[in-house]
């Protein structure tokens, strides 16, 4: 994902990524796949967003859940044996991510 893209744009690639097969999907059954936290974050440091223009609320629904879902899913990826200090670091790292991306209060 080199090509910059509108939050609008990145609903369907952000949409994909919580699909059942999607990153988050598999997350959610404790498969943590390292390789795909680090797509999300190309996916994410690739959104532009124009100060002068509202978020869509789908964009907004599938972005700010994303770190909280993470730590979530801790404990059902060490019962399926994952990295879970690799999945806590790389939820700051998304959170950080983030708070670049939308900002924070």
């Amino acid at each position: 994902m080199n090509q910059p893209l509108t939050p609008r744009e990145a609903i369907p690639e952000l949409e994909k990524l919580w699909d059942v097969d999607g990153f988050f999907g598999r997350l959610r059954q404790g498969d943590y796949d390292t390789d795909g936290v680090g797509v999300l974050e190309q996916l994410l440091r690739a959104i532009q967003i124009d100060d002068n223009i509202a978020l869509p609320r789908r964009f907004v629904s599938l972005t700010w859940w994303i770190p909280m879902f993470m730590e979530w899913q801790a404990e059902r990826v060490a019962q399926r044996g994952g990295d879970v200090e690799q999945l806590k670091r790389d939820v700051v790292r998304i959170r950080n991510v983030l708070d670049n991306l939308l900002g924070v209060p």
